[in-house]
């Protein structure tokens, strides 16, 4: 047993929790061995029982109402207006439609077993440009985004399947 080890154990013994036996018996062992497991031993039950000996405290019966009225009063947050739900699909729905012409003028180039590293590299490049252009963008944009590459993905991989292109 290491010391590391049996400071944990000495500290979940000295709390009051239950060991095994041959936890028991290995911490027993390394005490007799190691004279500062023994002396760190000897803390933590000094320690834990001089915390028990403490009397028990009651809080006021105010004590939450007291607490609570030194808190700040709530900040009412106002709802997300039509307006901005509109222009945050609006945003998304032309990513999309960036992402779908980058797709298109590199359609080969995203399917890594039809090309190399470097069209994989340049498709990779325009999707991280047109992401860190987007700035900080709502969750309802960025779902509309990811959709759009999913579908941009299954439908390039059926039309590049099937012959299309």
């Amino acid at each position: 047993m290491t010391c590391t080890d049996f400071r944990l154990l000495a500290e979940r013994r000295a709390a009051g929790f239950p060991l095994k036996a041959r936890q028991e018996k290995a911490l027993e062992r390394h005490l007799a061995e190691c004279s500062t497991c023994a002396a760190v031993a000897r803390f933590e039950h000094n320690l834990a029982a001089a915390v028990r000996e403490f009397p028990a405290v009651t809080p006021p019966a105010d004590f939450a109402d007291m607490v609570l009225a030194q808190l700040p009063d709530p900040v009412a947050v106002p709802e997300p207006s039509l307006r901005e739900y509109w222009w945050n699909l609006t945003l998304g729905v032309l990513a999309a439609g960036a992402a779908s012409w980058a797709l298109w003028q590199k359609a080969p180039s995203w399917i890594p077993w039809l090309t190399g590293e470097k069209e994989r590299t340049q498709i990779a490049d325009i999707l991280f440009n047109a992401y860190m252009s987007m700035g900080e963008v709502s969750l309802p944009t960025m779902s509309v985004v990811f959709l759009a590459l999913i579908g941009l993905t299954a439908w390039g991989a059926s039309a590049l399947v099937a012959g299309e292109r």
